[in-house]
């Protein structure tokens, strides 16, 4: 079975080109998408675990100066088999 999970940290961004990395907590797997789904094909037991989402833009203020953003969620997946 696969497995879609969404961020969303950023979707209202300015500018709304926003960089996605996910992190599985108890593991070295990071993930950088441009898009805010995570998509586990074939879940299996071994995906079971915290993850964290981090979302993070650049805007080029009035000033020249670039702003950047960040915000970041966490979550535990379960995974369950028959």
């Amino acid at each position: 079975m696969s497995l879609n999970i969404v961020c969303k940290l950023a979707t209202f961004g300015n500018p709304p080109d926003t960089n996605f990395t996910w992190n599985k907590l108890d593991s070295n797997r990071t993930f950088v998408k441009t898009g805010e789904t995570f998509k586990i094909d074939r879940a299996q037991l071994s995906d079971e675990g915290d993850y964290q989402c981090q979302a993070t833009n650049t805007m080029q203020a009035i000033s020249n100066k670039r702003v950047h953003g960040s915000s970041e969620s966490q979550f535990y997946l379960d995974i369950q088999c028959k």
